[in-house]
């Protein structure tokens, strides 16, 4: 086996690979969309099925992340 032909294979199992792995994210990404639309629609239903409950959940959230912010970025002595 020469050089070239040594080079050519390594390249066509790199593009091979290069191939192989951007069907794999194509497929991932598909099934991260899907279930993110699922999740968005799931969620828009419990909001209308329940208003004042989702407020309250998304309040309670909100002041979890403000005083998880706090704790986080108060200076170090």
């Amino acid at each position: 086996m020469n050089t070239a032909s040594t080079f050519s294979a390594i390249s066509d199992k790199a593009h091979h690979a290069v191939e192989s792995g951007l069907a794999v994210v194509d497929r991932t990404t598909g099934l991260v969309v899907d279930r993110a639309h699922l999740a968005s629609d799931s969620t828009a239903r419990y909001v209308r099925q329940q208003p004042v409950k989702a407020l309250l959940i998304a309040a309670a959230a909100g002041a979890l992340a403000v005083g998880l912010i706090a704790l986080f970025s108060r200076p170090r002595d």
